[in-house]
């Protein structure tokens, strides 16, 4: 979604919501490899700071919410966006929409809130943004091919490789206690993925 939406260069901004998601995480370290800046939409919570420093530390310039998003976009002195990357959808959607510079682009991947995204009226007439969607595993694989799925995946591995990105943390749960690791996928404001292991022996 770096790449093939729009041409970006050191110094651009990328505005996320879901930014605590795995993938939300891979952008931002993504980003931070490829010289972008990004500004990256979360919800309130009880430990605000503690999440703040945590995607600071992986690469992230602006942590602020919906509600926050404008003025804080301004008080950082950040140019505005050209790529909004959307997984939540409803007025989170909107809001990024609302940050991009003219003739910008807005992707939605997901639709986490299960809420409809309604682009605002003026922005494409006035301010000539794109709206689209992405799925890597469908529409971007038929049109890249095998070589190009192939290609990336050397990428991201050596991405890995070289200490660029770190994957999400992990909590295992053995197969007797999938009922535990179900409430805990489904479970919001995490910053972990689920993942269920054989029991020992």
């Amino acid at each position: 979604m770096l790449e093939s939406i729009v041409e970006l260069q050191p110094g651009d901004v990328v505005v996320q919501n879901g930014a605590t998601s795995a993938v939300g995480q891979h952008v931002i370290q993504f980003a931070k490899a490829k010289g972008l800046k990004t500004v990256n939409v979360i919800r309130d919570r009880p430990n605000w700071d503690a999440t703040v420093s945590w995607l600071e530390d992986m690469g992230a310039d602006l942590v602020t919410t919906e509600d926050k998003l404008k003025a804080d976009l301004a008080a950082a002195g950040l140019a505005a966006p050209k790529l909004a990357l959307n997984c939540i959808g409803g007025s989170q959607a909107a809001a990024i929409a609302k940050v991009l510079a003219p003739g910008g682009f807005h992707v939605t991947y997901g639709a986490m809130s299960m809420q409809p995204l309604v682009p605002p009226v003026p922005l494409l007439i006035f301010r000539d943004i794109t709206f689209k969607g992405f799925w890597i595993t469908g529409g971007w694989a038929k049109r890249a091919g095998p070589d190009a799925q192939r290609a990336l995946l050397d990428r991201v591995a050596d991405h890995y490789k070289k200490g660029h990105i770190t994957p999400p943390e992990i909590k295992e749960f053995p197969l007797s206690r999938y009922l535990e690791a179900l409430e805990a996928a489904q479970a919001q404001k995490k910053t972990y993925k689920a993942v269920l292991v054989p029991d020992k022996l």
